[in-house]
């Protein structure tokens, strides 16, 4: 059978952006779509024409399309799904059991939060969101499915790889053109919390040939930052806020950030580290029902690691355990968030509040800091996730020392940052993970999902690998011309 030209292309996590990933590889009449995510974020979401990315038409990524492969169910991933078929189209689409559960919840908040936010258009509704989760297909890790038009010979195996629970990276092996093109996805630590990390995987991964990288960059910049010191940095903010009289808000993604930190603090309380005169406010109704999800999946979805012990969790009764906290309240509406942010201001007594709305610009947290807690400087504001230009969060982390000095004169409440929370491969991991595969035919890379010094730090740490030796010398200047069109 010949040969015949195939093509990859990004309409999403592209020219520097780190949301709405969307990856489309055709050839002839096999067109596959890997993720279709929302732009977040007010850099991102404006384009350089002013144009809002999220409201433009779909109509030439998706014509054609045969198949949809969705790696994870964060919303910069899978926020534009709902999408696909309120315009028309009718792809098969595939994700984990995991992703499946998890997108349900998360779609279903995106939409609720597109109707209540007076500063955004509602592309989707909930009964969109209804026909998309009706139409998804369930895959098993390391399953390869058949994709493509009849007889493409082309087919997708999901590779679970640490990011969030249910994540994978995915391999797409076209037969007719002999060639296999690994789609990263976000790539996860080589150990995680929740998941386990990329190392639990990796050894069943499958020996073929990668020709094609397509891979997110996102925190090549990064240094790995240990367990133990992950721990450390939000266990001492909680501390050294105790200690002056404040309570320390959280503002977390409702997914995996809300549930990692659940699952520290119980074993704080357990091994004594967190006094039990702290008491926990959860705060995050869209994260219990990811929760929920969790539970409804059971402890065999969960890693039975905990830090550096791969073993830690014995039994399925002590994994299940790990998300049960001592002194602790789950906050129901918004109107009773509205009066703990209040009651919580200026009490003597020690909280830790954990808040939906990870970037600060939607959610529960915004209760606490638009209000009367913001206005103790005993109290604090601790952000562990990465927060994406143009956010509230990220305007308040990136405040000039003036400002900073000019906001504590006003009694602000410290803005805090602790390192090391991401669930994203940093640094040399990235390149770690990617030569868990056989690179001996590698031609290409293409670099996506990072701001312009991620990017940059990952083409430079990818110059000095040893599977950098096999490649054409095409491939350095290939990077940088994929790495400025196509992310």
């Amino acid at each position: 059978m010949s040969h015949t030209e195939s093509s990859i292309r990004s309409y999403g996590g592209n020219g520097g952006l780190v949301t709405g990933s969307c990856h489309v590889y055709e050839r002839g009449d096999n067109k596959i779509m890997v993720d279709m995510g929302m732009f977040q974020g007010r850099d991102e979401i404006i384009s350089e024409t002013g144009k809002q990315r999220n409201l433009e038409p779909i109509s030439e990524i998706c014509r054609g399309t045969s198949t949809v492969l969705v790696t994870h169910a964060h919303i910069d991933h899978t926020g534009r799904l709902p999408l696909i078929f309120k315009n028309g189209f009718t792809p098969n689409i595939y994700a984990t059991e995991e992703t499946i559960g998890f997108m349900e919840v998360l779609l279903y908040n995106s939409a609720d939060i597109q109707k209540k936010d007076k500063d955004q258009i509602q592309i989707y509704s909930k009964e969109d969101v209804d026909i998309l989760l009706k139409k998804m297909k369930k895959v098993e890790p390391f399953e390869e499915v058949p994709v493509g038009n009849h007889n493409s010979k082309i087919k997708a195996c999901f590779l679970p790889n640490g990011h969030v629970t249910g994540s994978t990276s995915i391999v797409l092996r076209d037969g007719q053109n002999k060639e296999n093109i690994l789609f990263t996805g976000d790539i996860g630590r080589p150990n995680q919390l929740l998941c386990g990390g990329y190392n639990e995987y990796t050894d069943k991964y499958p020996d073929c040939r990668i020709n094609t990288v397509v891979t997110e960059s996102t925190c090549s910049e990064n240094i790995p930052v240990t367990f133990e010191e992950r721990e450390k940095n939000i266990l001492e903010a909680i501390l050294k806020t105790g200690d002056r009289g404040g309570n320390s808000l959280f503002p977390v993604l409702n997914f995996h950030r809300l549930q990692e930190i659940i699952e520290m603090v119980h074993h704080w309380q357990e091994d004594g580290r967190l006094p039990l005169d702290y008491k926990i406010i959860i705060d995050a109704p869209t994260g219990m029902k990811i929760s929920e999800v969790f539970d409804d999946l059971g402890p065999n979805h969960l890693t039975a690691r905990y830090g550096n012990d791969p073993s830690f969790y014995k039994t399925s009764e002590s994994s299940r355990n790990r998300f049960v906290l001592k002194n602790s309240t789950v906050i129901g509406s918004h109107e009773e968030s509205k009066l703990n942010a209040k009651n919580l201001a200026n009490t003597q007594e020690k909280y830790i509040i954990l808040a939906s709305g990870g970037m600060a610009n939607n959610g529960r947290s915004l209760n606490y800091i638009s209000g009367e807690f913001n206005q103790n400087s005993n109290n604090s504001v601790v952000f562990t996730c990465y927060q994406v230009p143009g956010t509230k969060g990220a305007e308040m982390l990136s405040a000039e020392e003036k400002i900073k000095l000019e906001l504590k004169k006003k009694k602000k409440a410290e803005i805090m940052w602790t390192d090391g929370n991401t669930g994203h491969a940093t640094g040399p991991e990235i390149n770690n993970f990617i030569e868990r595969f056989n690179l001996n035919d590698l031609h290409n890379i293409i670099v996506t999902h990072g701001r312009n010094p991620a990017r940059e730090a990952y083409v430079k740490d990818t110059k000095g690998r040893d599977y950098y030796k096999n490649i054409s010398m095409m491939v350095l200047p290939v990077i940088r011309q994929r790495v400025k069109l196509y992310t």
